[in-house]
C-alpha cells in the first residue's frame, strides 16, 4: 500500500512503501565461515555450476584420490628423470674423453663366454699434468668369478721385456705411452694368454681422492719406510691417501724393488675392494657414486654396484701373486724376464679360480690350455734358468705377508 502526502502546491504523492529500507550486513560467525567455505569447496568441484547436480561424497573423494595420484605421478616420472640423468652423469666421469679411445678399446675387449667369470686390466698411469706421454707404472690383471666370490690380482713388473707391434722390444709399461689403453690391453692379453673383457684405469693423483673419499684403508705394511716426508712403519695400519700414494710408489727402501712396489699396489688394491665392500648395502649406492669419478673404465656405474653387491656379505676371497720374473741389464737398459714355466702353471691356477701360489695339481683343462701364461710377446730368453741364477733380483726376493 501507497501512503499520500501532500505537498505546499496540494498536489498529491505517492510513494511506494518499502520494507526493510535498513538492511544491515548480516554479522560474521564461524558457522557463516564453515558454510561459505564449503559451498565455495563444492561450486569448485563443479556441484552449483552450470546448473548441474551437486558431486557425491564419492565423486568428490574420487577426485581427490586422482587428484593425488596424479601428483605423485609427476614427482616419480621428475625423480626417475633426474635419477636417469645422475646415471648417466657418473657414467660420463667413468668414461674416457677421447670418443675414439672408448670405440677402439671396446673393439679390442672381448665379451666373456660365462658372465660370471671375467678378466680385467687394471692400470695404473703415472702421467702428471700436462703429461701426454706416461707410462702404465701398474700392470694388473683381475679375475672375477662372481659364482665362486674369489677375485685373483696378478701382477706384471711394468719392465717385463716384451715385443710389441710397430715398436720392437721395449717394456710391458711402453705399451700404453704407444697406444694407450688399447696398447696396455693387448699386451697384458698376450703376456697372460687370456681374453680380457674390461678395462679400468686410475692416476696417481685421482688414487689419493679415492682412498681418501672411502676414509682411508686398512692396510698390512711389510716393509717401514721413510721417503718424501712419509714416515711408514711395518704392520696392520690405516693410511691416508697421500701414505698410501707413497707407498704404492716405494721402491728405493724395499728388498725386492720394484718387485716389492709391485706388492704394495696390489696390497692397495686388495684394502680398496675390502673398504668398499665393507658398507652396508644401503651406503653402498653412495660409496660407488663418491668413487666413480676417480675411474676411467668401460664399465657403468650399475654394473660396478651389481658387482659389488654380488660380493658384499659374501664368504670371498682374494688371491695376490706376481709373475714369476727375474732382472737383467740388456745394453745398459734395465728389465724384467719372464720365468716361462713358473708363468704358466701361474695362469692355469689363476684361470681355474684357485690360488696362484698353490702347489696342488693343476686341473686338466687348463694344463691343456698352452696359450695359458704362454707369455707370447715375452722377448725375454726362453732358456731363463742360468739368467736367473746370474741375477742380482728375483721376485723370490719379495717380504711375504700374512
Amino acid at each position: 500500500m501507497a501512503k499520500h502526502f501532500k505537498n505546499s502546491n496540494d498536489n498529491s504523492i505517492n510513494v511506494p512503501k518499502v520494507d526493510n529500507a535498513y538492511n544491515p550486513m548480516p554479522v560474521l560467525n564461524d558457522t557463516n565461515v564453515r558454510e561459505a567455505r564449503q559451498a565455495k569447496s563444492l561450486e569448485a568441484f563443479g556441484s552449483t555450476q552450470g546448473g548441474k547436480q551437486p558431486l557425491t561424497q564419492k565423486q568428490i573423494a574420487m577426485r581427490v584420490i586422482f587428484g593425488v595420484l596424479g601428483v605423485s605421478i609427476a614427482i616419480m616420472v621428475g625423480l626417475f628423470a633426474y635419477g636417469a640423468y645422475f646415471i648417466h652423469s657418473l657414467n660420463n666421469s667413468l668414461g674416457f674423453e677421447d670418443e675414439q679411445v672408448i670405440k677402439d678399446l671396446k673393439d679390442t675387449l672381448h665379451n666373456a663366454e660365462d658372465d660370471s667369470v671375467f678378466y680385467v686390466a687394471l692400470l695404473g698411469s703415472d702421467a702428471r699434468e700436462g703429461d701426454f706421454s706416461s707410462r702404465a707404472d701398474v700392470n694388473m690383471l683381475m679375475r672375477v668369478d662372481t659364482e665362486t666370490k674369489t677375485i685373483s690380482l696378478v701382477s706384471v713388473p711394468r719392465d717385463m721385456q716384451i715385443n710389441f707391434a710397430g715398436q720392437g722390444v721395449c717394456k710391458i709399461n711402453a705399451a700404453y705411452a704407444y697406444n694407450g689403453p688399447v696398447g696396455a690391453v693387448t699386451a697384458l692379453q698376450d703376456f697372460a694368454g687370456v681374453e680380457i673383457s674390461h678395462y679400468a684405469e686410475i692416476h696417481f693423483d685421482e688414487l689419493v681422492d679415492l682412498i681418501d673419499k672411502l676414509g682411508g684403508v686398512e692396510v698390512n705394511v711389510p716393509e717401514g719406510f721413510n721417503t718424501s716426508g712419509h714416515r711408514i712403519y711395518s704392520g696392520v695400519q690405516t693410511l691416508s691417501g697421500e701414505d698410501a700414494l707413497a707407498f704404492t710408489r716405494n721402491r728405493y727402501q724395499s728388498v725386492a724393488g720394484d718387485f716389492g712396489r709391485a706388492q704394495a699396489q696390489r696390497i692397495v688394491v686388495e684394502a680398496i675392494i675390502n673398504k668398499v665392500l665393507s658398507q652396508s648395502p644401503l651406503d653402498m649406492p653412495s660409496t660407488i657414486t663418491s668413487v666413480a669419478s676417480c675411474f676411467s673404465t668401460d664399465l657403468k656405474v650399475e654394473d660396478i654396484l651389481n658387482l659389488a653387491l654380488e660380493f658384499q656379505g659374501s664368504d670371498y676371497s682374494i688371491y695376490s701373486a706376481i709373475c714369476p720374473s727375474y732382472a737383467f741389464n740388456e745394453n745398459g737398459v734395465s728389465y724384467v724376464g719372464v720365468m716361462y714355466d713358473e708363468w704358466h702353471s701361474m695362469m692355469c691356477y689363476v684361470d681355474a679360480g684357485m690360488d696362484p701360489l698353490s702347489t696342488e695339481p693343476i686341473p686338466q683343462e687348463q694344463l691343456n690350455d698352452k696359450k695359458l701364461g704362454s707369455a707370447s710377446n715375452g722377448a725375454s730368453t726362453r732358456d731363463y734358468e742360468s739368467a736367473v741364477a746370474n741375477s742380482g733380483l728375483t721376485t723370490d726376493a719379495v717380504v711375504s705377508v700374512d
